[in-house]
């Protein structure tokens, strides 16, 4: 990052730099807090897989409850490895165990969680993150008030409009850019992000090639009979899609196709660019609402769902966009920096 926070560009590894200063601040937060407390609170966060948007928004949500003098927040991960039967079954456990709360990372585990404890009749409060479309998706009444027992934060509508349009000012040669995404996702919330990307591209005069994808698919098959002829990739924070990111990064340099991402550690992996907010800005949210409710006494229905206030950044790097045969338009490239965008 740069030293005025005002944009990103690395060459691979930078990225992972404040990933791994997070450990450091835990610690930190461990020896201020004591070892004595009022009370005990017992929170599972739900995850749908790891990785590391994952990983970082519960690192927010730890470290955050790791700060807290008053109450000896016990915390516990259940990983659903990408599984939507695993994820009821741990859903259950959870009730079972007699958690004190769970937080949710995604639209997945967020729809299970709430479909499983109604079921059930549990009312367990579930604090959900990362999560957009919350009423068409069921899951509050309103984001004024839930109605039930859920409350969250959102993931403030990651800017795929925005994300597709700024590949098409900055790579000069785009004509043609493949959309995979996963039509399984609980929600329909993929298909929601390749629509906005679908008109962005449409209005800058690239043809988009949109990919509906399910578990029982050859992902990279697919993908691979149809990245002919195109000059970029677009993904999503799609935990189906980027599963596979290892070899699609190999694929996309193979081809010199630009892999283009919604997060920021995938860039660090290989891809040429992603525009993207902290998601340790998601899990501090999220984990004040969890205090609201176990320190304050609030029910979730008491507790508006909100956005943080995510700062969008485009990280490049270099080395990807070279691999990968990105033709820069070297203009834009500096009016988007002056702009602080990059």
């Amino acid at each position: 990052m740069n030293k005025d926070g005002s944009g990103i560009s690395c060459s691979g590894s930078s990225v992972y730099k404040r990933y791994f200063s997070y450990s450091l601040g835990k610690l930190k937060f461990v020896l201020q807090r004591g070892t004595t407390h009022s009370r005990r609170a017992r929170v599972a966060v739900l995850v749908p897989s790891k990785n590391l948007i994952v990983d970082t928004i519960a690192h927010g949500v730890q470290e955050t409850l790791a700060g807290v003098r008053d109450v000896d927040y016990q915390i516990t991960t259940f990983n659903a490895q990408g599984s939507l039967e695993v994820m009821r079954s741990q859903v259950i456990d959870i009730m079972h165990q007699r958690y004190d709360l769970v937080v949710t990372v995604g639209s997945s585990c967020s729809i299970v969680a709430k479909q499983v404890t109604s079921y059930q009749r549990c009312d367990i409060p579930i604090v959900f993150c990362a999560v957009d479309y919350t009423v068409s998706q069921d899951l509050v009444e309103s984001e004024a008030c839930s109605g039930n027992h859920l409350t969250g934060v959102t993931g403030g509508l990651t800017k795929h409009a925005l994300q597709a349009s700024l590949l098409c000012e900055l790579q000069e040669n785009l004509k043609r850019a493949l959309i995979p995404f996963s039509r399984c996702n609980p929600g329909g919330v993929m298909a929601r992000c390749s629509q906005e990307a679908e008109g962005a591209l449409l209005e800058r005069g690239v043809e988009p090639i949109k990919l509906s994808l399910c578990d029982s698919d050859d992902v990279m098959g697919a993908i691979e009979d149809r990245i002919a002829h195109c000059q970029a990739v677009i993904i999503f924070r799609d935990v189906f899609v980027l599963k596979h990111l290892d070899r699609l990064i190999r694929l996309c340099n193979r081809n010199k196709v630009a892999l283009v991402t919604s997060d920021w550690y995938s860039v660090g992996q290989g891809a040429a660019m992603g525009f993207a907010a902290s998601d340790y800005v998601t899990g501090v949210a999220a984990a004040q609402k969890v205090r609201e409710i176990i320190e304050a006494g609030k029910r979730p229905s008491q507790i508006p769902i909100t956005t943080p206030n995510y700062n969008y950044h485009m990280l490049l790097n270099y080395d990807a966009i070279r691999e990968q045969g990105f033709q820069m338009n070297h203009q834009a490239l500096s009016e988007l920096k002056a702009a602080g965008i990059v």
